[in-house]
């Protein structure tokens, strides 16, 4: 049970910092109205330079490479947030 619970954390800890990078880049999105839902072009209005720009900060800060092509099938913040915890939890020892 200690496992789920230092998972959600990792979660939690990736949203935070995914809200922080998105509002460092884009100043007039609240980060309060950014949900898993949140869709990158269509509610963010996040075009694929944005996005990539925005990519490089959260694998920088968190020390992990998504490729290509895995960068294309993201559609949302909940999408991105799985990914760098899949990343996450790979890179961990265990």
């Amino acid at each position: 049970m200690g496992n789920h619970a230092s998972e959600q954390e990792l979660i939690n800890k990736v949203v935070t910092k995914l809200k922080e990078v998105i509002k460092e880049h884009l100043p007039d999105v609240d980060p309060d109205q950014i949900s898993e839902n949140s869709e990158f072009e269509k509610d963010l209005n996040l075009g694929s330079l944005e996005m990539s720009t925005i990519l490089m900060d959260i694998e920088d800060a968190f020390n992990i490479r998504i490729q290509e092509e895995e960068f294309q099938t993201l559609k949302n913040v909940g999408d991105l947030v799985r990914t760098v915890v899949k990343h996450l939890s790979a890179k961990a020892p265990s």
